[in-house]
């Protein structure tokens, strides 16, 4: 029916634009709604008010929401805030930001072949930085225009990575994503070393000194610590794992070009590696306390008890405390990681370093069948990685161990990469 005021056409016995009430046969009108009009789609619930004077043409009308001025302001004020904030995300995503000298670290490399398409990192320590839609021949073009700019100190090169440092110490390692043709740029800068004291701490005793005693350490306890070694040559570094391993760091161990891991009789973790640029680094962790015969005990133990006569019904009061119910480990944080938790994916980490190594070796010569035997032994250390994940008893990480868990897993991902094109 139409409204006698506006004209307007409506189901409802007032008209939803005027407010005007309708007056109609409930005969005709009701049969007319029901047989002829479909019924209209919900709408959105705006308030309508009431007209002074009922069907008078002469009544104050209050405008809907959505006619009023402001409601037109704050409209286009939303759209203006939405296209700035559009262009600020497509700056970032599209590469508007193509200079590096842009960027805190950036003047100490050549400018990419394509827009930055992603920020991660840029500060006086590090610039981390993602460049979309890079070829293999851009690719090995930029790493010719980095040389140029002095990165060839230590340098390390395959089909999809590179690595170097230049003379002021800055680390450059340059990554290409087939997958995706995106290109990672992440440049470090230079470590800050001064003359340190040798720790005399638990953890120190087991170690020969080192011939640099200039450096830097990342973090030192009683039990463990990490320390960077400077002024050390290839050299140096090799005859310092040949000094830990005549000292006993030769269980279980582990060796490549740049790394080498080991335990000693005593349960001690060693994990050696050249970084590059005369640098060392030193990290040696305290022995897990785990309860190694704790399931043969329990075996005994329950045989002793079978033996025994049926406990009293009131002997279930006094069952062991939940604290007995968790394997005992050794809970004391090291640098915010628990020794058992490390253990593990120290060990994961050394096998696939030893893993990638072996397929290295097998691309340059896969004819080549005496390097297969190599192969079992890449398989004992990552059985002995599950093992120690198996004997890690503390679960649930904490922040500390979470971001140690990303920075052991990008490493591996990034190497996996490397021997998977």
């Amino acid at each position: 029916m139409k409204c006698t005021s506006c004209g307007m056409e409506s189901w409802n016995d007032f008209c939803p634009y005027c407010g005007s009430k309708l007056k109609v046969e409930q005969s005709t009108a009701a049969s007319t709604i029901k047989q002829n009009i479909p019924v209209p789609p919900p709408q959105q619930d705006f308030t309508v008010p009431a007209a002074t004077g009922h069907g008078s043409a002469h009544a104050k009308i209050e405008k809907p929401i959505y006619k009023r001025f402001w409601f037109y302001l704050l409209g286009i004020i939303i759209v203006i805030v939405a296209i700035f904030g559009f262009l600020n995300i497509k700056k970032l995503d599209n590469g508007v930001v193509n200079n590096l000298n842009e960027m805190v670290l950036g003047s100490e490399l050549p400018n990419p072949p394509s827009s930055i398409s992603k920020i991660i990192e840029n500060s006086s320590e590090e610039m981390f930085v993602n460049i979309n839609n890079i070829s293999a021949k851009q690719f090995n073009d930029y790493i010719k225009a980095c040389k140029n700019k002095g990165f060839t100190v230590d340098s390390k090169i395959d089909s999809t990575e590179y690595s170097s440092y230049n003379s002021k110490g800055y680390k450059l390692n340059l990554l290409l994503y087939k997958s995706n043709n995106k290109l990672s740029i992440k440049l470090d800068a230079p470590m800050k070393m001064s003359p340190i004291t040798w720790p005399s701490s638990e953890a120190a005793n087991q170690l020969p000194v080192p011939k640099s005693i200039f450096g830097k350490f990342s973090y030192e306890n009683e039990d463990s610590f990490v320390v960077y070694i400077g002024n050390t040559s290839r050299g140096d570094y090799e005859k310092y794992v040949k000094a830990c391993a005549d000292k006993g760091f030769t269980v279980d161990y582990s060796k490549g070009d740049d790394w080498y891991y080991a335990n000693n009789n005593s349960g001690w973790y060693l994990s050696l590696k050249y970084e590059g640029n005369n640098i060392m680094s030193i990290d040696i962790t305290a022995p897990t306390n785990e309860p190694k015969d704790s399931d043969d005990s329990n075996k005994s133990d329950a045989k002793k008890d079978s033996a025994k006569p049926a406990p009293k019904q009131a002997e279930p009061k006094q069952a062991a405390p939940k604290a007995e119910e968790k394997p005992k480990t050794n809970t004391k944080l090291v640098n915010g990681l628990r020794s058992d938790f490390k253990a593990a994916m120290d060990s994961y980490e050394a096998a696939m370093d030893e893993y990638v190594a072996f397929m290295k070796k097998y691309k340059k010569n896969p004819t080549d069948k005496t390097i297969l035997n190599e192969y079992s032994t890449c398989l004992d250390k990552y059985n002995d990685s599950v093992k120690k994940f198996n004997d890690w008893h503390s679960k649930d990480l904490n922040s500390d161990e979470l971001n140690y868990y990303v920075d052991v897993q990008a490493r591996v991902s990034k190497k996996l990469i490397s021997v998977s094109k």
